[in-house]
């Protein structure tokens, strides 16, 4: 057999190169000097098995390192909202991915929102929705429309436009968007700082939008100067803080719904010389100043859904048609409404009054107050009229659950057919206020239930000689006093009065007070009626 002679080195050199651009990996074996092959194919196992070996490995880095290392460094295309660790606004790296930012889609869902169907108008809604972005607390869209060539962009933190330009400081705006087809033009407003501590403020009437809608929760939309807004949107979900507007006439539509409004605390919500035939605001607290001024001579219809606290300031000044409060169960402050007409005043669910439910500078017509659960009024008075004013028109002021009324019920009325039904009273500090005024005719039946304890006192004051029919409950057992009442007949204190005390003897002797001119009205027999059931007349 021949010799053999073979120089064979097995030593592999494996180089992997990676950049941005996945390259192939070569596994190349060293060169080698010399090599001489004289043997049969049995004496060259030990070479296959290497190259065995080397095919192995090339296969497993193909099938597993590979693609492991690739999908590191894949594309990923995000929105623009999502791009706070982003290097540039159009492209960088996020950890190890490569990132795409979107562009800023400026064509959104078209929505017909007024009667001219040949009109294409940007929805605000859709509009704030779809540009809220992450690195902001909160957006609003504004609305406006095409009518001039500049709008000053002010009041927020940074401004993204109809037109596809963004800003991160206020400045003015030059409009480059005589191509689209769009009637109207949007600015979205961003504010960094959400739980509604960022306010928006409107100091020129050229940067006020005609309609906003909110995304998230924004402070105060506040404007010291005239300003007409068509609509504001707060969906739920987000909120405004308030609505504060100076004592200047503003533009509305005669009707509207603003919801999720927390706190109006200052100026006023609405401040306008224009018809309101229906206005439904979601303010959930008052505190202060003016809800709706309304100066108009025809009365608007005016409902308060969310309201749950009222402490201060007034919801409405101005003709009503009706004021509905559904939610408000305790009023520590403030007044309803004020004006010269108010045809219903509705709050279902009112149980403690501190307020003033209706007051007026001048002589006002009311057509009915509804009260149904009202128990405690602490402080303040239903009705209140200053000067020589009194109140037309109402016929009957039934509070069917009052209880205690430990401040003065209302003043006067100019009707004699006024009736006031108090069937479960049990504490009657003062029914009137007294009012300097010979026309007034304070009502023309009283019925009082008399439902309380020896200490509690019903306090019949101002009524005059109009009112001919008091009556009480039966088995009444507490001090009363209705001297103010010189018109009743003597038919009337002993049908109504006498024979309805509840008897009290064994006990101290409880005071009946009716006044020298109705006691005069009485015979003997009759008073014995009283003083048999141990009561003083006086």
């Amino acid at each position: 057999m021949a010799d053999v002679y073979t120089d064979i080195d097995n030593t592999l050199d494996v180089e992997v190169n990676f950049d941005n651009a996945p390259q192939d990996i070569s596994v190349e074996e060293q060169a080698t000097d010399g090599i001489q092959v004289g043997a049969q194919p049995e004496q060259l196992l030990s070479l296959i098995g290497a190259n065995e070996r080397l095919a192995a490995t090339n296969a497993r880095l193909a099938d597993e390192i590979l693609p492991t290392l690739r999908g590191g460094l894949q594309t990923k295309e995000v929105a623009p909202a999502d791009i706070e660790q982003v290097v540039t606004p159009d492209d960088g790296y996020l950890g190890l991915q490569r990132v795409k930012v979107a562009p800023y889609e400026r064509e959104v869902q078209v929505v017909n929102r007024r009667t001219n169907e040949s009109e294409f108008l940007y929805y605000m809604e859709d509009i704030a929705a779809q540009y809220q972005r992450s690195d902001y607390a909160v957006c609003m869209a504004g609305e406006f429309y095409k009518n001039a060539d500049t709008t000053i962009l002010a009041g927020a933190d940074a401004y993204l436009t109809s037109d596809g330009d963004f800003y991160d400081a206020g400045t003015t705006h030059t409009w480059h968007d005589d191509d689209d087809i769009h009637a109207n033009r949007w600015v979205v407003y961003y504010f960094k700082q959400g739980e509604n501590k960022s306010n928006f403020m409107i100091a020129d009437a050229t940067a006020c939008p005609t309609v906003l809608a909110v995304k998230g929760h924004l402070g105060a939309i506040i404007a010291n100067i005239a300003v007409s807004f068509e609509d504001i949107i707060v969906p739920d979900g987000s909120s405004i803080l308030d609505i504060r507007r100076g004592s200047a006439w503003h533009s509305h539509p005669d009707s509207n719904v603003i919801k999720n409004i927390l706190e109006h605390s200052a100026n006023y919500m609405y401040y306008t010389t224009q018809i309101i035939k229906q206005l439904i605001l979601g303010v959930r607290s008052v505190t202060g100043g003016t809800v709706v001024k309304h100066y108009v001579s025809n009365p608007g219809m005016f409902f308060f859904p969310e309201l749950t606290s009222l402490t201060g300031g007034l919801l409405v000044e101005g003709p009503i048609t009706t004021i509905y409060v559904p939610n408000l169960t305790e009023m520590n402050g403030g007044c309803i409404a004020n004006g010269n007409m108010c045809h219903n005043i509705s709050l279902p669910n009112l149980r403690v009054l501190s307020g003033t439910i209706y007051s007026s500078f001048n002589s006002m017509y009311v057509g009915k107050i509804e009260l149904p659960r009202l128990e405690t009024i602490q402080g303040g008075i239903i009705t209140q009229f200053y000067g020589n004013s009194f109140c037309k028109g109402l016929k009957l002021l039934e509070l069917p659950a009052l209880k205690y009324c430990k401040a003065t019920l209302c003043n006067a009325f100019d009707s004699s057919d006024v009736v006031i039904s108090l069937p479960s009273i049990e504490q009657l500090s003062s029914l009137f206020y007294t009012v300097n005024n010979a026309d007034s005719k304070p009502l023309k039946r009283l019925y009082l239930g008399c439902k309380g304890m020896r200490s509690q006192a019903i306090i019949v004051n101002f009524i005059g000689s109009n009112c001919d029919d008091i009556e009480i409950g039966n088995g009444a057992l507490q001090p009363i006093n209705i001297s103010s009442a010189t018109g009743l007949t003597r038919e009337n204190i002993v049908n109504h009065i006498l024979v309805k005390l509840g008897d009290n003897t064994g006990q101290s002797a409880l005071t009946l007070t009716l006044g020298a001119t109705n006691l005069a009205k009485l015979t003997d027999e009759d008073k014995a009626i009283a003083t048999a059931k141990n009561w003083t007349l006086a």
